[in-house]
């Protein structure tokens, strides 16, 4: 019989091992190319592309996604699942968003998105990245909400 040392590190392996082929599946390795081939064929590079981005709780799951409007359809490129409950922070929403741009580079973007979305901080680094792509972003605003810019 195997020591609990041993059952342990063989558990350890195990699931290092699992972790290869995890991320051999991985969403960029292998979503991002059926979607790109998808996109190519029904988009002229240079279209306008309509981005959603949102975050529902659908069941026991925190699911942040973001979408291209195809066909009348919400078509998923990307999504992760966010190990806690409720809204999306800066990073998170970061970290979602800068793989699309950097799919989609050679199509002028619009990104569409619900109230969660109203952080100036985004809109500021969205406006940063609008630099080198052609960008431009609509997030609904909380009830009561205002922004005025400023010189």
């Amino acid at each position: 019989m195997a020591s609990h040392g041993s059952f342990c590190k063989n558990l350890v392996d195990y699931f290092r091992q699992a972790a290869l082929v995890l991320s051999a599946l991985a969403i960029p390795r292998f979503w991002f190319p059926v979607i790109k081939a998808i996109i190519c064929k029904e988009f002229k590079t240079g279209s306008r592309l309509i981005i959603t981005i949102d975050r529902t709780q659908w069941k026991d799951k925190n699911v942040f996604m973001v979408a291209v409007i195809w066909k009348k359809l919400a078509l998923p490129i990307y999504w992760t699942l966010l190990g806690k409950r409720g809204a999306s922070r800066l990073s998170e929403q970061q970290a979602l968003i800068q793989p699309v741009l950097c799919l989609l580079k050679n199509y002028e973007l619009v990104i569409l998105g619900d109230r969660e979305f109203h952080s100036v901080k985004l809109a500021y680094w969205l406006k940063q990245k609008s630099k080198k792509q052609k960008l431009f972003f609509a997030f609904r605003q909380k009830q009561g909400r205002s922004y005025a810019l400023t010189n």
